[in-house]
């Protein structure tokens, strides 16, 4: 399985080294992962303690995510085969990352939403559900909210 993570941080380095550990015992091999990050060295110190995950890895490094948003076909080298695009940056990129899972033919996953915006509070939906039917339509799932918080910070 190959996993593409935007952004890491403590809730990333848990969920990789996670899926790196039930892999290691159902698939014999480590998931390899791409992390797409702005701060390679930064984003390596989440995982000090996972010399095998490293071993699966690779970094990209962008100056800023509106870079790869806006010039999805600079990056498919990279990007192109990924089994899943996770969002474990802020939620205000999750629409941008959902489009791009679909232009790659890749599921998707988030782990929040803005639930505090007017729209969503009235209407009970998130922006995220506007995509589901393109996902449908291209055999693709896409997992929303999955994030760790619910019941810890509220």
């Amino acid at each position: 399985m190959k996993v593409a993570f935007f952004g890491v941080g403590a809730v990333c380095s848990v969920i990789s080294t996670l899926l790196c550990e039930q892999s290691s015992k159902n698939l014999k091999n480590c998931v390899e992962f791409l992390f797409i990050v702005r701060d390679e060295k930064k984003a390596r110190l989440h995982f000090y303690k996972n010399s095998e995950l490293l071993e699966n890895s690779k970094f990209l490094e962008v100056s800023s995510f509106e870079e790869i948003f806006h010039h999805p076909i600079k990056y498919k080298k990279e990007l192109e085969n990924y089994d899943i695009f996770i969002n474990s940056s802020t939620p205000s990129y999750n629409i941008e990352i959902m489009n791009l899972a679909l232009e790659f033919n890749s599921n998707y996953v988030d782990l929040a939403s803005d639930i505090y915006k007017d729209e969503v509070i009235d209407s009970l939906k998130f922006e995220q559900q506007k995509l589901e039917q393109e996902f449908k339509n291209k055999n693709l799932f896409a997992l929303i909210n999955l994030g760790v918080s619910p019941g810890i910070t509220n």
